[in-house]
């Protein structure tokens, strides 16, 4: 299943990977691991009710399982900061050396204001993922927020021409600290 879907991944193919998911759990409905996947698939596909339904059934569930408690606090970080920032939190406890979590927790906290830890955990997650634009995106984004331009400037320009669910956001980032 996961072969399969990293493929349809690859492929850039997010309808059938859901396609794909729904079908294995309409004849598994228990198996937590591809709910968890389709709950992601969801999420990038910007499909966010159907995706946090199926995060706090799953965290009804599962409270202790600490991706779950990520992708949900990924999901409220717009709508419900503070509810995000207490899933953030307890994942984080949960599994600290998870560079998404570092991710999530991070950008959660320099949004806050908590500059000094959040910067720290973006770094660290970045670190932890080198081949994963996102998270150096995430961090990015959080030192020029911080004032730091020239070090997002430096980043950035290793991050435009890989792609990424947010490459364009990344080009807009990087335009603005153009002199």
């Amino acid at each position: 299943m996961r072969k399969l879907v990293a493929m349809e991944h690859a492929g850039r193919n997010g309808e059938r990977v859901i396609e794909i998911l729904e079908a294995w759990l309409s004849r598994h409905p228990d198996d937590v691991d591809v709910r968890t996947m389709l709950a992601q698939a969801y999420t990038e596909q910007d499909r966010v009710p159907a995706a946090l339904e199926l995060l706090k059934a799953l965290l009804q569930e599962q409270p202790g399982n600490a991706m779950v408690l990520n992708q949900l606090a990924w999901l409220l970080r717009d709508s419900d900061a503070e509810r995000a920032l207490t899933y953030a939190e307890r994942a984080n406890r949960l599994n600290p050396d998870e560079a998404s979590i570092m991710d999530t927790l991070g950008t959660l906290l320099v949004r806050k204001g908590e500059w000094e830890r959040g910067l720290e955990l973006l770094d660290e997650a970045r670190i932890a993922e080198p081949t994963t634009p996102a998270t150096a995106f995430h961090y990015a984004e959080a030192l020029s927020e911080a004032g730091r331009d020239a070090e997002a400037r430096l980043i950035l320009l290793g991050l435009v021409d890989r792609p990424f669910a947010e490459q364009s956001a990344a080009r807009e980032l990087l335009e603005q600290l153009d002199p």
